[in-house]
């Protein structure tokens, strides 16, 4: 899956930005090769000493949470880190909770399968420590829940 993605083409291969990056936090692209598309969250442009030793620790906690939680529902399918700098996630069509429309109702169920995946996390002995930040709980087109940034 990680073939085509190296750090030094992201910059021209990307076909999006979600987030760009600040002196504590990566650039997050949207990157699409032979019709996959994959969330990339990349600490290559950081500065020299953050990136090297704060962001491939993030990258490495955040990779092996992913690892633990692989197969839940409700948590993007991690595909692997990318030269210790950058993590491979699964593009999940969706928007921020925080940016969501409040004029378009949420399924009925969207936040009784919200707590089942808290639930499903906390019994596997993971807690997720910024759920209050709206943009860690993504709705997705499906009107599902899923749970990102596991740093």
């Amino acid at each position: 899956m990680l073939e085509f993605l190296k750090l030094s083409s992201l910059p021209e291969n990307h076909c999006g930005i979600l987030r760009h990056s600040s002196n504590t936090r990566p650039v997050i692209w949207i990157v699409e090769e032979n019709g996959v598309r994959v969330v990339v969250k990349d600490f290559s442009n950081s500065k020299f000493l953050y990136r090297n030793i704060i962001g491939r620790f993030l990258i490495w906690r955040e990779s092996k949470a992913y690892k633990k939680l692989q197969g839940l529902k409700g948590v993007p399918t991690c595909y692997g880190v990318i030269d210790g700098l950058a993590l491979a996630l699964e593009e999940i069509p969706s928007q921020p909770l925080k940016k969501h429309n409040k004029n378009i109702k949420l399924p009925g169920t969207f936040f009784d399968d919200l707590k089942n995946i808290v639930d499903s996390f906390h019994n596997r002995g993971f807690a997720h420590c910024d759920l209050k930040n709206g943009a860690n709980v993504l709705v997705g087109h499906n009107g599902l829940p899923y749970i990102v940034d596991w740093s």
